[in-house]
């Protein structure tokens, strides 16, 4: 298998993990009817220690990105063979999943599209094939024609940040610390 399909798998795992996406209606194609997304940041007190017991931080820490799964759909799934997305308002673009889903993020990462809190213009485009084959290592190749969906879909993000009162104490797993010397 080559190192390219053993990559893909494993992003289109990480992509199955969430689901549960968020589909951003054709009725969205316009800013005025744009779709509504909340993203929430979550922000918890962390006091962490090392091996000896010993306060390594306490501090206040993000404990859930504001990050969302989105979907949009083409038209058929027929003879689909890529796609891409890309915000037209941040200029920004991102790893999609089964073609048609990807991560959006208030905070710029490097696989998720960075969104800002308001409108947001994100542009599609599926890539279709009359003819999909494979190599000798099992890499897909179009064979045939291509043709192209293109479109836009507008979302209004709106933005919170939740504080979580419970503290959460982070010791070392026991057995993690060994003490080792050099002899």
């Amino acid at each position: 298998m080559g190192i390219k399909k053993v990559i893909s798998i494993g992003l289109v795992m990480m992509g199955m993990a969430g689901c549960n996406s968020e589909v951003i209606p054709i009725e969205s194609s316009n800013s005025e009817d744009s779709y509504e997304v909340l993203l929430v940041k979550k922000t918890q007190r962390v006091v962490r220690y090392d091996c000896d017991e010993k306060l390594i931080s306490d501090r206040v820490e993000t404990v859930k990105s504001p990050q969302k799964f989105m979907r949009i759909s083409p038209r058929t799934y027929s003879g689909i063979f890529g796609s891409q997305f890309k915000n037209l308002t941040t200029g920004d673009t991102g790893m999609s999943y089964n073609y048609d889903s990807f991560y959006i993020n208030t905070s710029p990462t490097w696989l998720d599209i960075h969104v800002i809190e308001g409108k947001n213009e994100l542009r599609y485009e599926f890539t279709f094939c009359s003819d999909i084959k494979e190599d000798s290592e099992q890499n897909q190749f179009c064979a045939g024609e291509k043709s192209y969906e293109v479109g836009t879909r507008y979302i209004d993000v709106k933005y919170e940040e939740q504080h979580i009162e419970e503290v959460k104490v982070v010791k070392p797993i026991e057995g993690s610390c060994s003490s080792s010397t050099l002899e």
